[in-house]
Order: structure tokens, then sequence, then C-alpha cells
């Protein structure tokens, strides 16, 4: 038995017997099975010892476990389980994005004519010149870039949001998120979205706009940009991004969605203008956001703010519906567990 008290205090770490520190306990009466709790065992760990006689011999089971290992091995599990479903959370957004804006590219590319290209044609004799000219896939000319950019936005705009929503639930301690509460949560994921994806939408305005055909693909123009205006350069408008996104809850029916997201589209329309013409100028002519404004109040009255309003208007239902529609879908296919 020497030897044996020896093995368990060496297993255990404890500087003294484990018999005299914890006990031996003999279940049942009988000595078919002895054991062993040490009351000075190692934090987070945890010994039992099982005596079996056997024929001549003593049969002797020690078993250590590691409650410290365990916990470790269940928080990396955790990371790891965590990481999986946020990339889940993504691809959900990512793809609503695509959807969307693959269904409402068409009224996307109006309002681009109007805006950047100062298109004064009809809305009805505009479609009539586009399809001639260019046929329907006209209609979904820089289409793909606009997904390079929208995807990821739409990824950050939804993950953002749930984020900030559950985290003032969590400040707050309230069971439902209030209107309140919702305005916030997305007005904070709308910033945090256009300033992690203002780069491409910079990228995408220059390619459609006037001349934006020299540049050739995605790749063409960003290397274009780099070097005749230097890196900030796709930034550019990167205030009134942020101030027309900031009122862009989101709100808890469609019927209330769609008609808010056309007031808010109305209310911060002349925003997107400025940003759009900011994108478009080069360093030798570069103004700032209020002179920009002004310039543009000069040439074309208070309407010109307004370019291409109507079919932007036309495009806040269909895609929000679809946006949120495919977006839950995703998230019912992936499994995306709530956080």
């Amino acid at each position: 038995m020497k030897s044996l008290e020896k093995w368990i205090r060496d297993s255990t770490g404890s500087e003294s017997t484990g018999f005299l520190n914890g006990g031996l306990f003999l279940e049942s009466n009988s000595f078919s099975f002895v054991s062993l709790h040490n009351t000075k065992r190692n934090k987070g760990s945890s010994v039992s010892c099982s005596l079996r006689p056997r024929v001549g011999f003593l049969c002797v089971t020690l078993s250590v476990k590691d409650k410290g290992f365990v916990g470790e091995e269940e928080d990396l599990l955790e990371k790891q389980g965590g990481a999986l479903n946020t990339t889940k959370h993504l691809w959900a957004g990512a793809v609503a994005a695509m959807v969307s804006r693959t269904f409402v590219a068409p009224l996307e590319r109006l309002k681009l004519e109007y805006m950047v290209r100062g298109e004064q044609k009809h809305l009805v004799e505009l479609i009539q010149s586009i399809a001639a000219s260019q046929g329907i896939k006209g209609f979904w000319k820089g289409n793909f870039v606009n997904i390079l950019r929208t995807a990821p936005f739409k990824a950050i705009n939804f993950y953002a949001y749930d984020k900030y929503r559950s985290q003032l639930l969590k400040l707050t301690g309230n069971q439902e998120t209030t209107n309140y509460e919702r305005f916030i949560a997305g007005a904070a994921a709308g910033i945090t979205a256009t300033v992690l994806c203002i780069p491409m939408d910079t990228i995408r305005t220059k390619m459609v706009a006037p001349g934006g055909e020299a540049l050739g693909g995605v790749i063409d123009a960003f290397r274009h940009m780099i070097e005749t205006e230097g890196f900030f350069s796709l930034y550019k408008g990167l205030l009134p991004s942020i101030i027309s996104m900031a009122p862009s809850g989101t709100l808890r029916t469609l019927m209330y969605g769609a008609i808010a997201g056309c007031c808010a589209e109305a209310a911060t329309y002349p925003f997107e203008v400025v940003r759009r013409q900011l994108q478009m100028q080069v360093r030798a002519t570069k103004m700032s956001a209020a002179a920009t404004f002004i310039k543009i109040v000069d040439q074309g009255g208070i309407p010109a703010l307004y370019a291409g309003l109507t079919p932007s208007l036309l495009q806040v239902l269909p895609s929000a519906a679809i946006s949120y529609f495919v977006y839950e879908l995703m998230k019912i296919v992936l499994k995306v567990e709530p956080e």
C-alpha cells in the first residue's frame, strides 16, 4: 500500500499522502470497490481510484480528470462555433444583397443615368433609348460591380444591426427592441457598412460616369484612382454617405418599412447626388461637399438635387422586401443561431 499511496500522491500533486488528506472509503462494507477522494487535489482536477481483487493480485484503476483542460477545450469549441455562425450570418446578408440588387438593377441603372450623366429624357424615353442602343442586357450594365459593393455592404449591415440591437437589449434590459433602439441600431449598422464599403461604390460611380468605359474593369479602375489621385480618393463623399445612411433604420413591418424607406430616400437624396458628384471629381477640379452642393444648385436649380429620384423610389419597396426575405430564408437554410 505504501507504493500505491506514493503513486496517487505523485498523480494528484499533493505533498502528503492521499489517504491522510482525503480518506479511504469502503463501499457496501466490502473490498470489491474502494474510492479515494483527495481533498487537496490540484485546482480544476479530480481523482478517482478503484481497487478490485483478482485471482492472485490486486487490480488498480486510477482516473484523473483535469477540469481546467476540459474548460479550455470547451472555450475553444465555443469560439470556433461563434466564428462559424458569424460567417453564416455574413453569407446570409451577402446572398440577400446579390438577389435584391440583381432584381432592381434596371431601376438602379436609370437612376444613375439621371444622377451621373445628367440625362434629361423622360423616364419612358430613357428606357426605350437604353433598350434600343444596348439591348435588354444594358439595364444590367455595372451590376457585377454593384454586387461586389452591395454584397459585403449588406452582409456587414445585417450582421452589425443584429449585434447592435442585441447589445442595446443587454444595456436596457428590455425584452423587445423599441423603435428608438431599432433606429439607433440601424443607423449605427449603416454607418459601419458605409465606412467599410464606400471604396467599391466610388469605383462603380467612376465606371458608369462619362468616360468610365476607358478605365476598363474594376481592377484597372482601382489602379487608376490610386495612381492618379491617391488612396483616400476612394473615400470621396464619405460624409454625405454617412449622413444619408443614418436615417435608414429597420422597421417592424413591410408597409411601414416601405413608407419610411421612401421618406428617408427623399429626405436624404440630395446627399446621394452630392456624393456621386464628389466621386466623379478629379484632383485638379476637386471641391468640398458644400461647394459641390452650391454648384449643382447653380447649374440645375433645386430639382437637380433630385435627379433620378423616381426610379430610386420605385426600387425601395421591392429591394427591401426581397432583401429581408432572402436574408431570413438564408439564415434558416444556413442554420444561423441567434447571438
